[in-house]
């Protein structure tokens, strides 16, 4: 199995799920992170399907209620957050607190998910 990222949503698919998180947002100023670095007000953002398309890594961004069980488990409380998957299972790259210190930005997002894949591939073939 080849690696794999995944970026998991504090949210669920479909529309209840997008209006749920809709409402949490406006009413109790409640939002994921995630969502504001790869969408702007209606749609993916321009810089975030380029670095998509560019990006030498398979990366996959799904929500909460996509999840396999193995997943889910891992990531239980810790969403929105960004995940490694290898033969060994999972690792995260970056958690929710580093998400939210992107501020919505995709260019602040790669350079921290770039420093953390130096890490973790380092981590992993010094093991």
């Amino acid at each position: 199995m080849n690696s794999k990222i995944y970026g998991i949503y504090h949210a669920n698919n479909g529309l209840i799920g997008k209006l749920a998180y809709s409402f949490r947002k406006v009413i109790s100023r409640k939002h994921c992170s995630l969502c504001d670095i790869t969408h702007g007000s209606l749609r993916k953002k321009d810089q975030w399907i380029q670095f998509i398309r560019l990006s030498d890594w398979p990366i996959e961004l799904i929500h909460l209620d996509e999840q396999i069980e193995e997943m889910r488990i891992f990531t239980d409380d810790r969403t929105p957050c960004v995940i490694l998957e290898t033969e060994e299972g999972y690792r995260e790259l970056l958690n929710s607190r580093a998400l939210e210190r992107c501020k919505g930005d995709v260019a602040n997002f790669i350079e921290m998910l770039e420093r953390s894949l130096l890490c973790t591939t380092f981590n992993i073939k010094g093991t």
